[in-house]
């Protein structure tokens, strides 16, 4: 897995979502998020100083509906949203309504794969 040093060291010095708030703290976070209408459903992988009521503001800003399926808030930042990208490419989806971010969206399959499904096991293993 490409560059697991890192994805470790993130994970192990998380944070909890509750340090973001809707003003600059020091912390960042990547986000996973499920997006969704009536027509689409796909994920989308981001990275925020703020908390996401303030990223997704309004439905200009975010034209779908979301689901927040992973958070990891750290100060360790380093990349972590293109290492993520990077190990995604195979699943990269491109939605039908774009937004800001729209090309960091993935098909809802990534979820099984080696990469993600290792790095949300190990997020909730952390949070229990």
């Amino acid at each position: 897995m490409k560059n697991q040093a890192t994805i470790d060291k993130i994970l192990s010095t998380r944070q909890s979502p509750k340090l973001l708030k809707r003003y600059y703290t020091g912390y960042s976070q990547l986000y996973i998020i499920n997006l969704f209408n009536a027509e689409e459903n796909f994920l989308k992988i981001g990275s925020s100083f703020f908390c996401l009521n303030r990223r997704f503001s309004s439905k200009k800003i975010m034209p779908y509906e979301y689901k927040i399926i992973c958070q990891i808030v750290t100060k360790e930042y380093n990349n972590l949203e293109s290492i993520f990208q990077n190990n995604l490419s195979e699943f990269k989806y491109d939605p039908k309504i774009k937004f800001g971010g729209y090309s960091e969206c993935f098909t809802n399959e990534s979820l099984n794969s080696n990469f993600l499904s290792r790095i949300l096991k190990e997020v909730h293993n952390v949070s229990e």
